[in-house]
């Protein structure tokens, strides 16, 4: 599973927890405004940031918006069915 995200620094404490608690996942990060191919290719939207899990390379699941750790852990495991 990959995830794909933009996040702000108001929530880069909550990923990089997140990405250490479950580091059996590949994370990748894009820039909004530098990597367009990126953003438009998921139709990320205007509202950031937004995380995208995927599963041989097919969407299984968005966030959108910002969230505390709990809320990404807990959508984490609801989308990896943990």
């Amino acid at each position: 599973m990959t995830n794909n995200y933009s996040s702000s620094i108001i929530t880069y404490k909550d990923w990089n927890k997140l990405k250490e608690n479950y580091s059996n996942y590949e994370y990748n990060e894009y820039d909004y405004d530098m990597d367009i191919d990126i953003v438009e290719k998921y139709d990320v939207g205007n509202t950031i940031p937004v995380v995208i899990a995927l599963k041989d390379e097919q969407e299984v699941g968005r966030l959108i918006g910002e969230k505390n750790y709990q809320e990404l852990a807990t959508w984490l495991k609801e989308v990896t069915n943990l």
